[in-house]
């Protein structure tokens, strides 16, 4: 993975669901343990989320902080609010996280920056991992991809 694949809120893999995919067609257990595994590298962003949630003084009731959660859709983590909080009728996470259109003095991001903080990491992670998994796989020679 050679230059910079971080663009805004995400971290472009090229290449990464065809691999998944193809893992798949090898065999069911290697395609879950990647997803696992990516599913761990969420994980690093979801722990600054809820850093940053507390950071900011953002927890009311815990619903926000407790509803960051990473899953793996195909061959993508996804890291999400999935808290059903709501405020003055307004689902109050996403105008956390985005804000109130003309109203931006509102928006106090949690998830964003905790991906700003946490890119180097992820993008070492995944490195990591797809040096591991292809050469436990007999794909590689050892050494990072």
């Amino acid at each position: 993975m050679s230059g910079r694949n971080y663009v805004g809120s995400t971290i472009v893999v090229d290449g990464l669901d065809t691999l998944v995919r193809d893992f798949g067609r090898i065999s069911a257990e290697l395609r879950r343990e990647v997803q696992r595994e990516l599913q761990d590298i969420g994980e690093i962003v979801a722990v600054q989320a809820r850093a940053n949630v507390v950071a900011g003084g953002l927890v009311k009731s815990g619903r926000l902080e407790k509803g960051i959660r990473s899953r793996v859709r195909g061959a993508t983590a996804i890291v999400e609010d999935r808290a059903k909080a709501k405020g003055s009728g307004y689902p109050y996470p996403g105008i956390y996280e985005f804000g109130v259109s003309g109203r931006d003095k509102k928006r106090r991001p949690f998830l964003e920056p905790a991906l700003d903080t946490k890119a180097p990491e992820v993008m070492r992670s995944l490195e990591e991992m797809l040096d591991r998994l292809t050469s436990k796989n007999g794909f590689g020679r050892g050494g990072l991809l």
